[in-house]
């Protein structure tokens, strides 16, 4: 049972993305392609910020965690407000910032997926491992599109300078409570709080913005 449960993990991951990709392009007729060119923006990213973990790997405290957390929210957010400016031209659309924060989000998946499957056979996994990844990916969705609507917001409308080190900041204390947290009853719902306000802010600049770029 435990394997089936790993293996339905791995594909929430590596088919869940995807799924959702094709089904908001389809529904609001955004752009794809910023979904393949934050996949590919990430692969830099995510090996820069290795390298640069490695200089305070293993020192296990609150300070590791609030490092760890501010590597990834500068270098994610910073990456993603690079590439979204270049491309705000082309895109012009807060439904096409979604389709980037998507494929974002797919690059993180597939490393969550793939570890999954190598829990196959290891009876390593514990037997809430599908209920936590549903949720994993349910959140990791919902707080990667947040946080690109405000970079796109702050784009729009010039207000970047300030917004940028916002979602930074607000990248880096997601990471550092679920880091911090994990393995406790409160990971979930510290975690869960944090989105929902994060996606709070999301939403009222989503609204603020042109409702004409939509049509």
């Amino acid at each position: 049972m435990k394997d089936l449960s790993c293996f339905l993990s791995g594909l929430v991951w590596l088919v869940g993305t995807p799924l959702l990709l094709y089904l908001w392009c389809k529904k609001t007729g955004a752009k794809i392609y910023p979904a393949f060119i934050a996949f590919a923006v990430c692969i830099p990213v995510f090996m820069l910020a290795a390298a640069i973990r490695l200089g305070f790997e293993g020192e296990i405290s609150i300070g590791y965690y609030i490092k760890r957390g501010l590597l990834y929210g500068v270098l994610e957010e910073g990456a993603k407000f690079a590439a979204l400016k270049l491309m705000y031209d082309d895109l012009n659309s807060r439904r096409d910032a979604v389709s980037y924060s998507v494929g974002h989000g797919a690059f993180e998946g597939l490393t969550a997926g793939l570890s999954c499957f190598g829990l196959i056979g290891t009876d390593r996994a514990d037997d809430s491992i599908l209920a936590v990844n549903i949720w994993a990916a349910a959140e990791g969705a919902a707080f990667c599109a947040a946080l690109t609507v405000l970079i796109w917001y702050g784009i729009a409308t010039d207000k970047w300078r300030t917004i940028l080190p916002a979602v930074m900041l607000m990248h880096a204390l997601s990471n550092m409570a679920g880091h911090i947290l994990q393995y406790t009853i409160l990971e979930i719902p510290v975690q869960t709080l944090i989105t929902i306000g994060e996606c709070a802010a999301g939403y009222i600049c989503w609204k603020k913005l042109r409702p004409a770029e939509d049509f």
